[in-house]
């Protein structure tokens, strides 16, 4: 069994990452969520730049949810 969620340095062009978003995003639909969190993002970090793909993509300020130019 291998999780979705993490990167397998032996299979580096699966996109688990991706399938696991994918996943979530069906699961809501499925569940009449309107929202998916997709966890951890850094601006320009390679193994995290997947996430940008997903659009609108909202951060939290601390206060706020708002909007990220991806």
């Amino acid at each position: 069994f291998v999780n979705p969620a993490f990167f397998d340095p032996l299979v580096p062009r699966a996109s688990y990452g991706t399938y696991n978003i994918v996943w979530q995003i069906e699961e809501a639909r499925r569940r009449g969520l309107t929202y998916v969190y997709l966890g951890y993002w850094i601006a320009g970090h390679a193994k995290m730049d997947y996430k940008r793909r997903f659009q609108p993509l909202e951060g939290f300020n601390g206060r706020t949810w708002a909007r990220l130019q991806a």
